[in-house]
């Protein structure tokens, strides 16, 4: 890890680059370039000491796996950034293209175009599970959901704000998806809340980020956020599926996120989502339920 020192007239508000302002809910996102390289800076919000240790351990336990760095999708932080003397953020690269929630509910892309981007990000995580076999530091995404997905201008997939990872023993952090559980599954040993995590937050596990996962796949196929359902309306959307011909195992795999069945990455049957894949969509699906 590089410190970086800034000067106190750096924050500037012409210089606030944002591009996930929606759900950007940590700190402020601000350009700057160092030998001729363009990054984003993250400033925090909260300075709260507990805060600012786990993020300072979390980047730091991100750097110290090369097996990590090796992830080209994954954009880890590369510096902390000091402002007049006081610990202020995290920097990274600056990564120019667009969010992959833009892409998900935007009618001008296919179903099929939309459900590839997700069949490779679900190939990622297959490859962060292969990783945590092999060297065990329980790393996962945590805050999993479309705004934290960067497509760039070469239509790679990167993954951004690590710094709400889990990985070795730091604190969960909040999650956009795992938010909807606090209240329903507390009691449950799958989603249970944290113990150490700030706030009321889920313990992130190989669960959670399979939860998120799906999640995403679903709201893509409703255009709207399914973790908002409850439980009844969730398995009803489900049978709905199944009745307009999605395949019934991909729909049981589904159906585990609210049992105490593991999660799974359901990447490979994406495929069997058909070109019909549009009757998905909740204004067609209120159609037929009202019928």
């Amino acid at each position: 890890m590089q410190i970086i020192h800034l000067p106190g007239n750096y924050l500037i508000k012409s210089n606030i680059y944002n591009p996930n302002t929606k759900y950007n809910t940590e700190g402020f996102l601000l350009t700057y370039v160092l030998d001729n390289k363009k990054l984003l800076f993250k400033e925090y919000y909260n300075d709260t000491k507990s805060v600012i240790d786990n993020k300072i351990y979390t980047v730091e336990c991100l750097n110290k796996y090369n097996e990590l760095r090796k992830i080209n999708e994954l954009i880890i932080p590369e510096y902390f950034i000091f402002l007049e003397g006081q610990f202020k953020g995290i920097m990274m690269n600056f990564i120019p293209g667009t969010n992959l929630e833009n892409i998900l509910y935007n009618s001008s892309y296919t179903i099929r175009e939309k459900l590839n981007y997700l069949k490779r990000l679900g190939i990622i995580l297959d490859q962060i599970d292969k990783l945590n076999k092999s060297i065990n530091i329980n790393f996962r995404i945590g805050d999993l959901h479309e705004g934290n997905i960067i497509i760039d201008k070469n239509d790679e997939i990167k993954i951004v704000d690590l710094d709400s990872c889990k990985i070795c023993n730091n604190f969960s952090s909040y999650s956009k998806y795992l938010s909807s559980l606090v209240n329903v599954w507390m009691d449950n040993k799958k989603y249970k809340l944290s113990e150490k995590g700030i706030g009321r937050t889920i313990d992130q596990n190989r669960n959670t980020d399979m939860y998120c996962y799906n999640i995403m796949i679903l709201n893509t196929l409703y255009q709207g956020n399914v973790a908002t359902l409850d439980i009844d309306c969730f398995y009803n959307y489900l049978n709905y599926l199944e009745h307009i011909g999605f395949d019934k195992e991909l729909l049981y795999k589904l159906s585990k996120l609210y049992t105490k069945q593991d999660n799974e990455n359901i990447y490979e049957y994406l495929d069997t989502i058909s070109k019909n894949g549009y009757k998905a969509h909740r204004n067609i699906y209120k159609i037929k339920v009202s019928k």
